[in-house]
């Protein structure tokens, strides 16, 4: 069998400023001062070491070596400030067409960023370099990006303000499309320059969640939800997957027999 492992929070090295269900997976803050620094959106991807906050990608990089066959991490929300589409344009209480359109501009500016491509370069080839026996001409083992799923519902829904009309499910998927076609590029350009197909872009997602998203309409909740949808306290985990969501996409990914990669 395969040794596996899920890295929270690894593509552009974005990190999870808020986390309701606590620290976990090498991702605990030692210090006030680190926590604090968690907001301040210029601290993140390599520029803190190990000991200054295990929340960031550096630590979780470091934790990896050549007994690890299979690395999965997320192309996700976090990555691309999500949480202004989240409460700009889903979120009941906060959205407004203005403040969607402003959260969907923060996350397109997010890729169209050089720093965009080249963090998540830098994050496929550190692994890929951590991983690799240093007998091996080619990995056997393997790195799988996965997909995020769509968060709202494909229903017509549309925040207006004057002139302006938003609708909420198409501003919200494009961006979701955008960071599916940035990350396929990204996977492809990484395994071009290796010279083989080291990394694996998981594409399903979307499909495996059709139907199961988030209902933005105001008092509605999608009864098969796979998303936190305000389930409890989460607020933050709003646009998350849920206990139902991480149960299915595991059976899912369990089905693609290791994705190729062999146990060393």
């Amino acid at each position: 069998a395969c040794a596996s492992v899920y890295l929270p929070e690894m593509l552009t090295g974005q990190i999870q400023r808020f986390r309701i269900y606590g620290d976990f997976a090498r991702r605990t803050c030692p210090t006030s001062e680190a926590v604090l620094s968690l907001y301040d959106p210029e601290v993140y991807f390599l520029q803190q070491t190990p000991t200054d906050c295990k929340r960031v990608v550096t630590a979780q990089i470091e934790s990896i070596d050549s007994s690890v066959d299979l690395a999965f991490l997320f192309a996700g929300a976090n990555d691309i400030f999500s949480s202004g589409i989240i409460f700009g344009c889903v979120f009941p209480l906060t959205r407004s067409a203005t403040a969607c359109l402003e959260g969907v501009a923060v996350s397109n500016s997010v890729m169209d960023s050089p720093d965009f491509v080249s963090n998540f370069t830098t994050v496929l080839h550190a692994l890929h370099d951590k991983m690799k026996h240093d007998n091996e001409t080619i990995p056997t083992g393997k790195i799988v990006v996965v997909d995020y799923p769509y968060a709202v519902l494909d229903i017509d829904l549309e925040l207006t303000s004057g002139d302006l009309v938003v609708n909420v499910a198409q501003e919200t998927r494009n961006v979701i499309t955008r960071l599916a076609d940035e990350t396929a590029a990204v996977v492809d350009t990484v395994n071009a320059e290796l010279g083989y197909d080291f990394v694996v872009f998981y594409n399903k997602t979307k499909e495996l969640f059709a139907g199961h998203e988030t209902d933005p309409a105001l008092f509605r909740r999608n009864p098969d939800r796979w998303f936190g949808e305000e389930e409890g306290l989460r607020i933050w985990d709003f646009y998350h997957p849920n206990r139902l969501g991480h149960i299915n996409l595991a059976d899912a990914l369990f089905e693609e027999d290791a994705f190729g990669a062999v146990a060393g």
